[in-house]
């Protein structure tokens, strides 16, 4: 496979594994032009108001689009607006919905995985945790067979989860159904647990990577290497778990335009799996 996605050095990620995030909005609004033009792969990100209105006919231009230019997607479900683990029957059963039209989707555009939010995009306690995951992990699971029946796979990301373990116990009920999606970003605003916890108590499970910058004060959404994030150390614990981890599906959370190739050059110096070009 050859695209034109600036390069990287050996050591870097493979550029059939690197995904870019590219809502579907923007990508409507002549952002998939950019992509196509530039070889780069977009992870679609959907809003629940998007998949309420449009039908799976509506991806078939854009799966036909990638697989002219051999680029393939990854999906990023709706989560804005839901909420997978909710006390109240029909706020669930709409979450599960917005959760089953996307995988409608994905039987026409194929992604390599879709993403799924671990919790709410707010703090939660310990306890709400249990209580939520409780109530979500029925609802994923559903999911997660779907996709699997689907040829793709379900990655649980987390979110505001200040510790592992309110994660790892949705992971847990998920075995073998679906990986983790280790949001770099997200763990370094919220979490309260060194990312070397993080990758012990989760790693062996870890599917996908997000990856992007910010300030460890809000979610910035900045390139690689832009902000504090201190990615050798963050490569050095995943660097632990191999060879029994495979290279993971990774998409750069950052502005498509100009944040990719300074991400890249980045994540070159401290990649510590192995296969960094495709040619």
């Amino acid at each position: 496979m050859t695209t034109n996605m600036p390069d990287t050095h050996r050591g870097g990620p493979r550029k059939d594994r690197v995904f870019v995030k590219l809502p579907l909005a923007s990508l409507l609004a002549g952002g998939l032009e950019y992509f196509l033009e530039h070889g780069l792969q977009p992870e679609i990100c959907f809003e629940a108001d998007q998949v309420n209105r449009l039908g799976p006919e509506h991806m078939e231009p854009l799966a036909r689009a990638l697989e002219q230019r051999g680029l393939r997607c990854t999906v990023h479900a709706p989560f804005m607006g839901l909420d997978f683990g909710a006390e109240e029957a029909q706020v669930l059963e709409r979450a599960e919905l917005a959760l089953s039209q996307t995988l409608g989707f994905c039987r026409v555009l194929r992604p390599v995985s879709v993403v799924m939010h671990g919790g709410q995009p707010r703090y939660m306690s310990g306890r709400e945790y249990e209580s939520w995951n409780e109530r979500a992990l029925p609802v994923l699971q559903r999911a997660a067979r779907q996709a699997l029946d689907q040829g793709t796979r379900v990655m649980v990301e987390n979110i505001c989860h200040t510790r592992p373990r309110q994660l790892g116990a949705l992971l847990e009920g998920l075995e073998g159904l679906a990986g983790w999606c280790l949001d770099v970003g997200h763990w370094h605003v919220f979490g309260r647990e060194p990312v070397e916890e993080w990758i012990r108590e989760l790693g062996p499970r870890l599917g996908q990577l997000h990856l992007h910058d910010n300030d460890g004060g809000s979610d910035q959404h900045l390139p690689v290497g832009r902000g504090s994030i201190d990615y050798a150390r963050v490569f050095d614990c995943l660097a632990d778990l191999l060879p029994n981890v495979p290279h993971p599906v990774t998409t750069l959370e950052v502005p498509y335009q100009n944040g990719v190739k300074p991400s890249l050059d980045a994540l070159a110096r401290v990649w510590p799996w192995q296969g960094a070009a495709v040619e």
